[in-house]
């Protein structure tokens, strides 16, 4: 009887492919759970700037901007999401609204732009679940 050698090339080729496909599936849940923390990140930065902005409006009786909160988007969010602040002191009563755009990176892997505002109000609210301003 002759002993065995190695594998056959078949063989080879079903391992190679079974590795290929654990690898992409491994990259793809790496990026996608990325991208959640990256949404983390920007969301507790704006319940950050929405309680700035409550205590600024409750000294000035108006809202402010960034500067004038005295606040700057983390590197951590600033890489991947664009952060803009719109008080609005015309109107009554005076109301903003915060957004985080997604860089491109991020939006390749599906996030969406997130919103706030001084009623609360969170857009999408499906991802805010369990963070309230």
């Amino acid at each position: 009887m002759k002993a065995m050698q190695g594998m056959t090339l078949i063989e080879l080729m079903v391992v190679m492919a079974l590795v290929a496909i654990l690898t992409t599936w491994g990259v793809a849940t790496y990026r996608n759970q990325t991208g959640r923390v990256h949404r983390a990140e920007a969301q507790q930065f704006m319940l950050t700037v929405a309680s700035r902005q409550e205590t600024y409006h409750l000294d000035t009786r108006r809202y402010g901007t960034l500067a004038d909160l005295k606040i700057t988007v983390p590197a951590a969010v600033a890489a991947h999401y664009a952060v803009q602040l719109e008080p609005d002191n015309a109107s009554q009563p005076a109301h903003y609204n915060l957004k985080a755009t997604p860089q491109p990176e991020q939006a390749a892997l599906g996030e969406p732009m997130l919103q706030l505002d001084d009623q609360g109000r969170t857009v999408p609210a499906e991802l805010w679940q369990g963070h309230h301003p």
